[in-house]
């Protein structure tokens, strides 16, 4: 990720940010805005990388948190 990019996507967004890692090419961000939990999105995650991707393709089955007031990216 480019420097600053997950601290200006939070603050345009207003919430800290959730952080799915898609793909090589591709990462997808969701504000944690109480309409959906880190649960429910890993839940998520897990059923498109074993249905939908072949093994070599996965990068990850976690979400992650970015944290707008810290600054500090973690696995939610």
């Amino acid at each position: 990720l480019y420097d600053g990019l997950l601290a200006a996507e939070a603050e345009r967004a207003g919430y800290d940010l959730f952080v799915i890692p898609s793909s090589l090419h591709e990462v997808l961000l969701y504000p944690d805005n109480g309409f959906i939990g880190a649960d429910d999105i890993t839940d998520m995650i897990g059923e498109i990388n074993r249905k939908e991707l072949d093994e070599k393709d996965v990068l990850s089955d976690h979400v992650y948190r970015f944290r707008r007031e810290t600054g500090l990216l973690e696995m939610a």
